[in-house]
C-alpha cells in the first residue's frame, strides 16, 4: 500500500513539476514576444511577468470555457425534438 501511495505522489509531483515549468516558459515566452514586438517594433509600453501570466491565464480560461460550451451546445442541439416542415 504505501508503495502505491509513493508512486501516485511522485506522479502528481511531476505533473505539477512540469506545470509550473510550463506556466513560467509561458509567461517568459509571452513577455519576451510582447516586448519584442510591440515594444520595439511599436513603441507600447513593456509589461511585467505578473501581466504575461495573466494573459496566460486568460487565454488557457477561454480555451476551457469553448470546450465547455461547444459540448453544451453539441448537448442542447442532440437533445432538441427535430422541426419538422409543413
Amino acid at each position: 500500500m504505501k508503495h502505491a501511495q509513493n508512486q501516485n505522489i511522485r506522479k502528481h509531483g511531476k505533473t505539477a513539476l512540469k506545470a509550473t515549468a510550463l506556466l513560467l516558459l509561458g509567461g517568459v515566452s509571452i513577455m519576451w514576444g510582447w516586448d519584442t514586438l510591440a515594444v520595439d517594433l511599436a513603441g507600447a509600453n513593456p509589461i511585467k511577468f505578473r501581466h504575461a501570466l495573466a494573459f496566460e491565464f486568460v487565454a488557457v480560461g477561454l480555451f476551457l470555457l469553448q470546450g465547455f460550451f461547444i459540448r453544451l451546445a453539441v448537448g442542447i442541439l442532440q437533445s432538441s425534438p427535430e422541426v419538422k416542415g409543413p
